[in-house]
């Protein structure tokens, strides 16, 4: 692994297992971390971290179509919401698109890459945090945004990716019946999905204009899964700020549903909208992490206050 940019993990890398697990219990310190780091297969991941003097959570964070782990850092706040803790945010980068920028390769008809492995890829991220960054590896939780959050559900439908992850939040999904067909067979994952009702890009109702292939409902394509694959029942809803919750009653696996009432096709309440688009103020990150159960030092978020303002299930 290579670091641009920031040191990198001031302890030492040993082989094996044993030495693996010898070496998490004799952690002592964990290096400042701010720069890219190079994966296999020629990607990089943008990592942001404090230095810390235990094993941190980690947030990696999937860019949407034609974006960059620099863009996605600037959309999503999750850097800004974590500074000042010990938790590491990392941004990995797609394969190039042809119209600049990086995507990931979903499977859908329209915004993604072809020709990579992406499941793989991510499990190389995950690999690399907990062997190389002082990440524990109980403590990631993958957001994703549009073209991001579409392979965000292939990782949570795909058994050995899922379980290596506490909660998979996706906001803006591009998801379509291709992207679905990999949660055949699937078992029970923690979700989370945030859609918004003024998106123009994937819209809430599914309606797009004739010759253009739709992305399926964000509420219709959550029902399948939470159904099938996280074996919910006794769907209820209620208002909170900004925005409309569904969950079950009764789920094997967390599953969270959030449809904002303002912004568009950019992260729920990040500091900027990609592309100047509102992203409004639903607190998409931090719902995300009070979802995970995730811990930092001191804590980034009052999920005791987010608990009781959007009603989360876990």
């Amino acid at each position: 692994m290579k670091l641009s940019g920031g040191s990198g993990s001031s302890w030492g890398k040993r082989s094996g297992g044993a030495a693996l697990r010898s070496a998490r219990t004799e952690l002592k310190s964990c290096a400042t971390l701010n720069g890219y780091q190079s994966l296999p297969d020629d990607r990089t991941m943008l990592v942001r971290a404090a230095p810390t003097n235990r094993l941190r959570a980690a947030v990696i964070m999937l860019h949407g179509y034609t974006a960059t782990p620099e863009g996605e850092e600037a959309v999503s706040g999750w850097t800004g919401l974590m500074a000042g803790t010990d938790a590491l945010v990392a941004y990995p980068e797609g394969s190039p698109t042809p119209y600049g920028g990086y995507g990931w390769s979903t499977g859908a008809a329209r915004f993604a890459t072809t020709g990579t492995n992406d499941v793989a890829d991510i499990d190389n991220v995950i690999s690399e945090l907990t062997r190389d960054d002082c990440v524990n590896p109980r403590e990631v939780l993958v957001a994703g945004e549009s073209n991001g959050s579409g392979l965000g559900l292939i990782l949570g439908c795909n058994r050995h990716t899922s379980s290596l992850v506490r909660l998979f939040a996706l906001a803006i999904p591009a998801v379509d019946t291709h992207v679905l067909a990999h949660c055949k067979g699937a078992g029970p994952f923690a979700l989370l999905v945030i859609a918004s009702l003024h998106d123009r890009t994937v819209t809430y109702d599914g309606q797009y204009p004739p010759g253009l292939a739709p992305f399926s409902p964000p509420l219709l394509w959550f029902e399948e899964v939470a159904l099938r694959v996280n074996r919910c029942e006794g769907l209820e809803t209620a208002g909170v700020p900004d925005g409309v919750h569904y969950w079950y009653g009764h789920c094997a696996a967390p599953t969270n549903f959030f449809v904002a009432d303002d912004g568009q096709h950019t992260w729920p309440g990040g500091p900027e909208g990609a592309g100047g688009l509102p992203p409004g103020r639903f607190p998409a990150a931090e719902i995300a992490w009070c979802a995970s159960g995730l811990r930092a030092i001191p804590a980034p978020v009052d999920c005791t206050h987010i608990d009781s303002l959007y009603g989360l299930r876990r």
